[in-house]
């Protein structure tokens, strides 16, 4: 093909049935389909040194097979030269353009996983797990429009797969409102609320692991934890900030990719959502180092104290919110079914890691999960507000209703909030599959964030000779009381009242550490 030839596309063109504009590249003026798979191969600097001159006759289904089980295996580069082999074959074969997309998301390629999606929904425009990868990927790049319109499109093809398009919808029901709830009654049905719970002696327990099987309060050895929630700044050095910076993508991406990458093994027991460092083992990736230094210097606890730290990563776009949840462990036995509304089992601290300044504030609620039911009280009447910064951390009592808020709603963007979350476990190990330690040599995109031991130690030494030397540096907590700093408001996508809230523009500027005295803000309006 010469240049000339080159330099004419065709428009682009929308994936079959849609108005969803296709992100693999436009057929260009005299090329035929290989040309076109050869090019987009060829656009990846490491598929250079393949045979890209093509066979015959198609791959067969057990050749095709072949080559998924290698991804599997984690040889990815024979995987890789397999499923050339197999598009230039038949450029229009759905499965082997699928399969090539899954080889760029076991590498956590976003970008080249959606272009191969797309040319197997154009072969194939019901191909519904591509439609699903395709829609995910967007979601994950900022482009919620698009992503919604993938999983509607997914719904219609499937009409038993909502999941994906319900959980988008459901962290953008959270979000702070451009509205005041004084005028519709909050000093009210606050006071209310809380006189109700005072008849009812709802008050805030201490901390269990259980509630059901109570035991011994451990003592507590940071005081400035007694309020049950702290957060801090500078809690890293910058070359380990750094490198959690470089390897938040694969660890958020490692969440949607170990269910098939591990399928092969056979102690795999399914797909992992969350990691586990226990305690009888050594650190050996960044994440595990500092969830190690978080546990020494600003819980004042030593491995042995825990059961271990489970961790994972959340990349999201600054305008994507996430519900209220508890963190709490999942699936596990339900013991003479004496459980209320679902399993207590419960870390002791939770916590948030800000890799950057971008997004919308973690927030706590004053919500527990105990005997009264999921929501005790019913109405918060005192929250917490964490705004992003880098390098800092925000450490609370794992039995709180927490959630964060976007910074809009319904806009693309690129910008994403990146951060880690460390729960820690005082004597429960959450249970699997949806919490494991995986062997990351045996995932493509994983295996270069290992660490030896020998690294590992050596990292928290000097994190724990940094810490000595400077201290840690508490966030002075700002105290939100008065109606006046409270114009805007929220239900957090589920409260059956709207709270009254500081404008998302105030806690921008700032970026700062809030406690929300709702209560105190009641009674200030009522004099």
């Amino acid at each position: 093909m010469t240049a000339s030839v080159m330099e004419v596309a065709v428009s682009s063109k929308h994936l079959p049935g849609t108005e969803l504009v296709s992100t693999a590249p436009p057929l260009l003026e005299g090329e035929d389909a290989v040309a076109r798979v050869r090019r987009l191969i060829s656009s990846d600097a490491n598929n250079q040194g393949l045979d890209l001159t093509g066979r015959e006759h198609p791959f067969s289904d057990d050749e095709l097979q072949e080559a998924w089980h290698q991804l599997q295996l984690g040889d990815s580069d024979t995987a890789r030269s397999l499923f050339v082999e197999a598009v230039l074959a038949d450029p229009e074969d759905e499965e082997a353009l699928f399969c090539m997309g899954l080889l760029y998301e076991a590498l956590h390629d976003l970008d080249r996983t959606a272009e191969w999606m797309d040319m197997a929904i154009e072969a194939c425009p019901d191909h519904i797990f591509a439609w699903e990868t395709r829609s995910r990927c967007m979601e994950h790049r900022g482009r919620l429009a698009e992503s919604l319109a993938g999983y509607e499109q997914l719904e219609y093809l499937d009409p038993s797969a909502t999941g994906r398009r319900e959980g988008l919808l459901g962290h953008q029901r959270v979000y702070i409102v451009p509205v005041g709830a004084w005028e519709d009654g909050a000093a009210d049905y606050m006071q209310e609320a809380a006189e109700e719970a005072a008849e009812e002696a709802v008050h805030q327990p201490r901390w269990q692991e259980n509630f059901l099987a109570p035991e011994r309060e451990s003592e507590l050895e940071q005081p400035e934890l007694r309020s049950g929630i702290m957060a801090w700044d500078h809690v890293l050095s910058t070359d380990l900030l750094q490198r959690l910076r470089e390897c938040v993508e694969d660890h958020f991406q490692f969440i949607f990719t170990n269910r098939w990458v591990y399928s092969a093994d056979e102690s795999f027991t399914g797909a992992a959502s969350t990691m586990w460092l226990p305690a009888s083992e050594e650190a050996t990736s960044i994440p595990e180092v500092a969830a190690r230094t978080i546990l020494r210097h600003l819980l004042k606890q030593e491995p042995e104290d825990y059961a271990g730290v489970e961790y994972w990563a959340r990349v999201r776009s600054v305008n994507l919110g996430a519900g209220f949840h508890y963190d709490e462990a999942v699936d596990a036995e339900d013991v003479d079914s004496e459980w209320v509304h679902g399993n207590p089992w419960r870390p002791q601290w939770s916590s948030v890691f800000y890799l950057s300044d971008e997004g919308g504030p973690t927030v706590i609620l004053d919500q527990l999960h105990d005997e009264r039911g999921r929501l005790s009280p019913a109405l918060p009447a005192k929250g917490y507000l964490c705004m992003p910064r880098a390098n800092r951390i925000v450490l609370f009592r794992a039995d709180l209703h927490h959630g964060s808020l976007p910074v809009d709603i319904w806009l693309d963007s690129e910008q994403t909030r990146r951060v880690f979350i460390f729960n820690f476990w005082r004597r429960h190990t959450p249970e699997r599959p949806h919490c494991q330690r995986l062997d990351f040599q045996k995932h493509p995109a994983m295996r270069r964030h290992i660490l030896t031991v020998e690294e590992g130690a050596a990292l928290q030494t000097y994190e724990t000779a940094r810490l000595e030397a400077q201290g840690l540096a508490p966030v002075e907590r700002k105290v939100l009381c008065k109606p006046e700093q409270l114009p805007h408001s929220s239900d957090f996508g589920y409260l059956p009242l709207p709270l009254p809230m500081p404008t998302m523009a105030a806690l921008k500027e700032e970026r700062g550490f809030y406690e929300v005295d709702w209560l105190g803000a009641a009674g200030a309006r009522e004099e």
